[in-house]
């Protein structure tokens, strides 16, 4: 889906660009499955080190400011209802919210 939505039109062979995915040791990503549709998209794996706790520390902690401001202050009466606020959370935290990279 990420890939989709990145790149709604597929990818130009004419790129010069290697696309990376850095992920954690969980079975979806080391999956037969995930692996060959990451290889026919041209997507290089790359796997964090087994107890590395630096190896994903920047989505780890995009996920934990996730849970604290979008997830753990509410109660959601519904799967509409929090997906309605987390997306609203992922355009404020990407569009809105000045990070310190930029």
């Amino acid at each position: 889906m990420a890939w989709v939505t990145a790149f709604p039109n597929g990818r130009d062979t004419d790129w010069d660009i290697t696309v990376t995915l850095c992920h954690d040791n969980g079975t979806q990503f080391t999956s037969h499955h995930f692996r060959e549709v990451a290889d026919d998209l041209g997507i290089t794996l790359s796997r964090a080190a087994y107890r590395h706790p630096g190896g994903n520390a920047f989505i780890d902690r995009v996920f934990k400011t996730n849970k604290e401001e979008a997830v753990w202050p509410y109660d959601f009466q519904s799967f509409e209802e929090a997906k309605f606020e987390l997306e609203r959370w992922l355009i404020d935290n990407n569009e809105v919210r000045p990070h310190s990279s930029l």
